[in-house]
């Protein structure tokens, strides 16, 4: 059986006050969940290289937990 490895993937968070914040994140993932955990594969503009993108929007302001 293969090991699951980690994947980097882009993630964009937005708030419901509509301030975002984008980072990378490692996270050990199977390809084939992809779809349930919400990552998508996308092409860079630029370069041409496909990354892995995750949207998460926050339906309550979380701004101002910390």
């Amino acid at each position: 059986m293969r090991p699951i490895t980690n994947k980097i993937v882009q993630v964009h968070e937005v708030c419901a006050c509509g301030a975002g914040s984008v980072y990378q994140g490692s996270y050990p993932i199977k390809w084939r969940d992809f779809t349930k955990a919400g990552i998508r594969r996308k092409m860079c503009r630029w370069t041409g290289k496909q990354f892995l993108l995750m949207q998460i929007n926050h339906y309550k302001c979380t701004c101002y937990d910390n």
